[in-house]
């Protein structure tokens, strides 16, 4: 019976569910009206963009992503477009009505929420532990998890650069990213699920809540105390995680996304071959092609200014949007 009740708990334990693909495509209706039924199908076109980015970017991003997202205009949101179709459409005299189906360039999305998240990820030296009982101890409540209690009674820790601050609750179901980011005021978070198999044996699921990567370790002692010794490993483990902060004289490189409209797909090439030349530049990495327009990723290496520079010597320019850039 034993040796079934630890096979049971390492089920729980390893048996994580999978986690639901996300699809960056959606099937929109809209319905307008307007002085002529031209004009209501350029507005019912804008109306079906704005309403399939806004669903699919309520997937991934926080609350405070999506406060950015519904702030872009039809121009900027436009860009995020990599498809539509039309399912049905119709309409007389002024009206117009469709049911269209709406692809999202998922890559150019993620990466536009990457650089808006990214920053207080990077630059905040606090972490925030939430110390949670796991498999079959997981429901006991807060004064009965001594997991818990072992990490109330440290404190805050110090460790190199960074704070860990302890979540002093139960965590529930509800309890999401942004809500425990909102709550606390870290971006840094972690659940560290523990499955106490014995006094001197513990079972650590490390989970990095932002982006759901999750780590297993075990650790035990011979006898007395197996939570400090813990704590100490966990936060070692989510220290190595953190990046190392950088000199001060080092010189920052950097990432932008990137927009450049072209008339003939000639202007566009030419156009790739100068950046190539930019010495400035390591990598040009293509999201979406088509319509008009590029979308890419510019890794580069120096400073903004100095690759500003650089692409001036090409006859190219940078034109700074609210949170992208146009190559001109």
């Amino acid at each position: 019976m034993k040796k079934f009740c630890v096979f049971l708990i390492l089920l729980l334990i390893f048996a994580a569910p999978l986690r639901a693909e996300i699809s960056f495509e959606t099937t929109v209706n809209v319905e307008t009206e307007a002085e002529n039924q031209a004009l209501a199908k350029d507005m019912a076109l804008k109306q079906a963009y704005r309403k399939a980015f806004l669903e699919i970017g309520q997937k991934i991003a926080t609350s405070k992503q999506y406060a950015l997202l519904e702030s872009l205009n039809d121009d900027q949101l436009a860009h995020f477009i990599r498809e539509t179709s039309v399912i049905s459409e119709g309409g007389s005299g002024k009206s117009y009505h469709a049911e269209l189906n709406v692809a999202i360039n998922g890559a150019l999305l993620k990466a536009f929420l990457a650089e808006n998240d990214a920053t207080d990820i990077a630059t905040d030296n606090r972490v925030l532990v939430i110390p949670a009982l796991d498999g079959l101890d997981a429901v006991k409540t807060q004064a009965e998890n001594p997991w818990l209690q072992a990490w109330l009674e440290k404190g805050p820790i110090a460790e190199g650069q960074i704070v860990f601050e302890v979540w002093p609750k139960d965590l529930t179901e509800d309890d999401t990213y942004d809500f425990l980011k909102q709550e606390s005021g870290i971006p840094n978070i972690y659940a560290a699920y523990a499955t106490i198999l014995s006094p001197n044996e513990l079972i650590i699921r490390l989970v990095e809540l932002r982006s759901g990567i999750t780590e297993r370790f075990q650790a035990s002692v011979q006898e007395g105390d197996v939570f400090n010794p813990t704590i100490a490993e966990v936060v070692r483990r989510i220290s190595l995680k953190r990046p190392a902060p950088k000199a001060q004289h080092q010189v920052e490189d950097g990432t932008l996304t990137v927009v450049y409209h072209y008339n003939r797909l000639k202007d566009w090439l030419d156009t790739k071959e100068k950046l190539k030349a930019v010495e400035s530049i390591k990598k040009v990495e293509t999201g979406g092609l088509g319509g008009g327009k590029v979308q890419m990723k510019l890794e580069y290496k120096g400073t903004l200014e100095a690759l500003k520079s650089a692409l001036a010597q090409k006859q190219l320019s940078l034109e700074e949007q609210e949170n992208f850039y146009i190559l001109r």
